[in-house]
């Protein structure tokens, strides 16, 4: 890895102030929920409506640096709990315009080594839905449980740590450094995952060596195509070994061809045993998820079929 610019995550070498924006809070170095309303469509495309709202903008909510010697304990998973647990979650957003009621008691099940596809149209509840999970923002009322561990429970610095150690995350528009190469940006979300350089870039390559991308390990993520970032991205948020891995529209900035492939990845990782919670408004992308669930005004409908399942 390059020597010039590469420092421990998070921190500016003069300053000694985190430098990884939103990569920090999504991780867990940072505490705070992010603030509500923003749009993912800072790095492009059109934004979401109300009810839809994916992950916190870069910066937003970063908060100081967590040191790994002064974190709260360790969050343990509780082995015959289910990966997910939502129970009746209300989630009410209100803008200067009228309130918006994003979940209106929203329940969903996920179990170890299920993938899941969320579906419904935009303003349905989706991203706010896929948000709360991750513990990047809180309920208003109703329980979340993520490997056995309730969230409500916890405080913003004890979320960050199960952050780090339980979630994986994958955006629509990547939201990779470009500043970095490809191995950095990888072993960065290892190391602030916990893992000391050697291991955090041992993981880094064998995670782009599984996703066809080690001939890249050396190129800046501008140089690569929509396909290759976005498998980038998701060999980032697999960094840390997730318990579950939330993808927000991972193939919407995507060709027909490039969104084929990463359903692919999708279904082998499954089938290694990645539990993956995805949020996607493709029918051929729900089709090959192992189940499908549909939401509608802030409320999950029955369960559908998906590929797993037939």
């Amino acid at each position: 890895m390059k020597a010039s610019g590469w420092w421990p995550p998070g921190r500016d070498r003069a300053r000694n102030v985190p430098v990884c924006g939103w990569l920090c809070t999504v991780n867990g170095t940072g505490s705070g929920a992010p603030r509500s309303g923003v749009s993912s469509s800072e790095s492009g495309g059109a934004g979401p409506t109300p009810g839809d709202r994916p992950a916190p903008e870069p910066g937003v909510g970063s908060g100081s640096y967590s040191d790994p010697m002064s974190e709260p304990p360790a969050i343990e998973r509780a082995s015959d709990a289910p990966a997910v647990l939502v129970r009746s979650v209300h989630r009410t957003f209100e803008p200067d315009t009228a309130p918006v009621r994003a979940l209106r008691g929203a329940d969903l099940t996920v179990e170890h080594g299920e993938f899941v596809a969320l579906t419904g149209p935009s303003g349905s509840g989706k991203s706010t839905l896929l948000q709360v999970v991750a513990g990047l923002d809180r309920p208003d009322s109703g329980s979340v449980r993520l490997a056995g561990t309730a969230l409500d429970d916890l405080s913003d610095d004890e979320l960050a740590v199960l952050r780090r150690r339980h979630i994986g995350f994958v955006f629509q528009f990547f939201r990779l450094l470009d500043s970095m190469t490809a191995l950095e940006n990888v072993a960065l979300a290892a190391m602030i995952a916990g893992a000391g350089r050697a291991a955090a870039e041992a993981r880094a390559r064998e995670l782009l060596d599984l996703l066809g991308l080690l001939d890249k390990s050396g190129s800046s993520p501008v140089t690569l195509s929509g396909g290759q970032r976005q498998r980038l991205a998701i060999a980032r948020a697999l960094a840390n070994r997730p318990t579950v891995l939330l993808a927000d529209e991972p193939t919407g900035a995507l060709d027909s061809a490039g969104a084929a492939g990463i359903l692919e990845l999708f279904q082998r990782l499954n089938a290694a045993g990645q539990t993956i919670l995805l949020v996607t408004h493709s029918e051929e992308v729900a089709a090959g998820a192992g189940r499908r669930v549909a939401m509608r005004d802030g409320r999950l409908e029955p369960v559908a079929v998906g590929a797993g399942d037939r």
